[in-house]
């Protein structure tokens, strides 16, 4: 291919698929005016996450794909992490699903500026090897994590006292947004905010339908939650969204 095309290859496990498969689909929409290639394939036990675009797209975009490629780590590896750190978890309780969302919500500026700072993108990458030998700080800090639990085990036994360690980690958050509005549209939630596109995370340990909605909102937590046509929604989202975010939620009919 002539040199002024940039061509980039990402090998990743099987279990990553749904997030590259959104990716595609983003960056195929945001290159949709211009030459490309952005495909999916499969090479023994590898997916490959395959990228040809020319220069001027190339450097129009490729923040863009850095920052998605480390929001896929932060929504796969770092809970994935975390959790294998914790000594016998439950993960078919769901307040114990929350409390890994609320950990791995920590640092996620900080965590994305520091993946994106050793990310090179230059011909291939493999995603497991690049995590493993290049990201070895964050993933100490995300054992560490877990290991604060373990040496909490007490906070873990009683469901109340889990509760209020639960808000208590709510309040060490850092606000990514100052206002989001979401309605009910069939069996999907939907985000509105004046100043960016937010979307529903992918969580592969999510026990819901409604759980992708609720840590989407753990993870931006905003200074305030619109709830508009309240009464369509399940009454379990709308008693988790009073459990965790209190005064913050508004309800509109």
């Amino acid at each position: 291919m002539e040199a002024n095309f940039w061509e980039f290859s990402l090998y990743f496990p099987r279990e990553l698929l749904c997030y590259f498969e959104k990716l595609k689909y983003e960056l195929k929409n945001k290159l949709s005016d211009e030459k490309n290639c952005v495909s999916i394939s499969i090479c023994d036990d590898n997916y490959i996450f395959l990228i040809a675009i020319d220069k001027y797209s190339y450097q129009k975009n490729i923040l863009f794909i850095k920052e998605s490629i480390a929001d896929i780590i932060l929504l796969y590896y770092k809970p994935k992490i975390i959790i294998e750190s914790i000594k016998n978890l439950d993960m078919r309780a769901h307040d114990n699903v929350i409390l890994i969302e609320i950990l791995s919500s920590f640092d996620m500026i900080e965590d994305r500026n520091e993946i994106i700072k050793n990310l090179s993108l230059c011909n291939k990458l493999f995603l497991n090897s690049f995590v493993i030998f290049r990201l070895k700080n964050l993933i100490s800090n995300w054992h560490d994590t877990g290991e604060l639990v373990n040496q909490n085990s007490l906070f873990m036994a009683d469901e109340k006292v889990k509760k209020e360690l639960m808000l208590f980690l709510m309040d060490g958050l850092v606000s990514r947004v100052e206002n989001i509005k979401i309605k009910s549209n069939g069996n999907m939630i939907e985000f509105k905010n004046e100043n960016s596109h937010i979307s529903t995370n992918t969580v592969f340990y999510s026990l819901l339908d409604y759980d992708g909605a609720l840590f989407t909102l753990i993870s931006n937590y905003p200074k305030k939650i619109e709830v508009e046509d309240y009464k369509k929604f399940d009454v379990h989202f709308i008693q988790n969204l009073y459990d965790l975010f209190g005064n913050r939620v508004k309800l509109l009919d």
